[in-house]
């Protein structure tokens, strides 16, 4: 059956557009494009085809082997990519090492629980410090900060009218919030594979790796039990509200240093986490930032910052 050119013109530009996603070291160890034989491009790119794998290849030292794993669900960090331009960057669509092309998953947002239904175009992101890199299009769908965030990834397979509504550019029907319970779980999960991927600037190529980055485990900080609900963690710092109103500034006083949990686009997102958490909600040009806090030194936030990581908040980070 001919595919229509108008439905190709967004998924027919991605060989070329996004094969430079997320460059580093290891570019001769790259596989190639994952791209249908010539003359069958309206039979495997537009339509789902039969699926490609790809050799196995190495990324700084790292083997990769493409395999159809219909059981693949991992955590990790995400980031918009750069390499998607011209109508590829309207796709709901991301580059993966290893999943096949095309392939299908479910990618939550392990900061908000929003899920998405993404399709799997081509391979990448070309660093070992993060799991995919999604068009900006998939991104904002997501709610997912340009500097990355962290995402539970999952292969599914979806309905034929929702993969038909993704190979021609529109998102497939929303997915429920991952329940808080699952969230913490998958958060915890996290806390002991890798650091999140150096900050980048939107579209920017990404820094060179000079190496896999070992797993850390943190240190596990004594639990104190909060007083009463909120974010009461000791005697000297006052409950602030569930989630400030915009440009208010926190109840405590003196300090300049916070605990933060986020940074959002949309400030429903931030008060969603706010509300959760029982941090409070800060404008910051157009974004919108969860913390906890004031505190008057950075020693007095690292008891908080234990107290949220321990609550299944494993992004969370001092700063002022």
């Amino acid at each position: 059956m001919q595919w229509k050119a108008s439905k190709l013109a967004g998924t027919a530009a991605i060989a070329l557009m996004v094969s430079g996603c997320g460059g580093g070291k290891g570019d001769k160890a790259r596989p190639d494009p994952i791209r249908p034989p010539a003359g069958q491009a309206d039979v495997n790119w537009g339509q789902d085809g039969q699926i490609r794998l790809g050799d196995p290849y190495e990324i700084d030292g790292k083997r990769y082997e493409p395999r159809d794993d219909v059981t693949y669900d991992e955590v990790g960090y995400a980031t918009v990519s750069g390499g998607f331009q011209g109508p590829a960057a309207g796709l709901i669509a991301l580059v993966h090492r290893t999943l096949p092309v095309p392939s299908y998953v479910e990618i939550t947002n392990l900061e908000t629980g929003r899920t998405i239904l993404a399709r799997v175009v081509e391979r990448g992101p070309y660093r070992n410090d993060r799991v995919a890199d999604l068009t900006p299009a998939a991104a904002q769908l997501l709610g997912l900060a340009g500097d990355g965030a962290p995402v539970r990834i999952r292969r599914v397979n979806p309905p034929e009218a929702e993969k038909g509504a993704l190979r021609t550019g529109r998102a497939a029907p929303a997915r429920l919030d991952t329940p808080p319970a699952l969230l913490t779980a998958l958060r915890r999960k996290l806390n002991e594979g890798a650091p999140p991927p150096a900050a980048q600037a939107d579209g920017a190529p990404a820094a060179p790796v000079a190496a896999p980055p070992p797993v850390v485990h943190r240190p596990t900080r004594p639990v104190v039990k909060p007083r009463k609900p909120g974010a009461d963690f000791s005697s000297a710092t006052p409950t602030p509200p569930a989630a400030a109103e915009e440009g208010a500034a926190p109840t405590a006083s003196g300090g300049s240093w916070y605990v933060q949990l986020g940074s959002f686009a949309e400030r429903s997102r931030a008060e969603a986490l706010a509300k959760r958490s029982g941090a409070t909600v800060q404008a910051s040009g157009n974004r919108y930032r969860v913390r906890v806090g004031p505190f008057s030194s950075r020693e007095e936030a690292e008891g908080p910052l234990g107290q949220m990581k321990s609550k299944g908040y494993p992004q969370a980070t001092i700063t002022r």
